[in-house]
């Protein structure tokens, strides 16, 4: 009986399992492009990760342990620990109860990164620019981060020829440093690219077919 009272005390103790969370703070882009895992990076693999964590009196996570990750072994399941130092709940959940205290299993999705597209490809040496993004371009799309720290970067992608020799369905391909979102200012960037329809060779370039692009930021002091 005495037992079976201790028991009880002990599950009815047991802090509240959040649901219907309401969130003030949640990871940005470049917080999951600085954990996300290098391999699965490389070969595009996404994944996905369940963490379980206590909640601190000003909505921040604490004590967070691995639940569950998918692929296992990859790396997920540390990238999302790490992110959860990022996340902040409001003080009640949408249904007013209160979060201090309780506990809360959080699932963390890590897209994968989409594959280069598909077509006849391009030699770079061989492409005539008719347009390219200006120095105010590369300006107003250099990552913040990037800027504050003084750090020099560029990205590499592929993409497709439009019908009207602009460029679609971009791919990163390369990027240094990484972390610091240059692939992502250079995504931004690929609407102002337009190419010549014939080579430097004097060939045909054709809507469909693939063609590379990089660009590199520098800080000017």
């Amino acid at each position: 009986m005495i037992l079976g009272i201790l028991a009880a005390a002990s599950v009815a103790a047991a802090p509240p399992l959040i649901t219907q969370p309401l969130w003030k703070a949640t990871p940005s882009t470049l917080d999951f492009l600085r954990t996300y895992p290098d391999k699965p990076r490389r070969d595009r693999i996404g994944g996905r990760a369940v963490v379980q964590c206590g909640v601190k009196t000003d909505g921040g996570l604490e004590g967070c342990a691995l639940v569950s990750e998918e692929p296992a072994g990859l790396g997920f399941g540390d990238a999302a620990l790490k992110l959860t130092a990022t996340m902040v709940l409001h003080p009640q959940t949408r249904a007013g109860a209160d979060v201090a205290g309780g506990t809360i299993q959080v699932p963390i999705r890590f897209a994968a990164p989409p594959p280069p597209p598909e077509g006849r490809r391009v030699d770079q040496k061989n492409i005539v620019w008719t347009e390219r993004p200006t120095a105010k371009d590369l300006a107003n799309h250099y990552p913040t981060q990037a800027m504050l720290e003084g750090v020099d970067g560029r990205a590499a992608v592929l993409c497709r020829v439009t019908q009207a020799f602009t460029l679609t369905a971009c791919a990163v391909v390369d990027e240094e440093p990484y972390g610091y979102a240059f692939g992502i200012a250079v995504q931004f960037l690929m609407d102002k690219f337009k190419l010549s329809p014939t080579g430097k060779d004097g060939t045909a370039i054709a809507p469909g077919d693939v063609v590379p692009a990089a660009i590199r930021f520098v800080v000017h002091n």
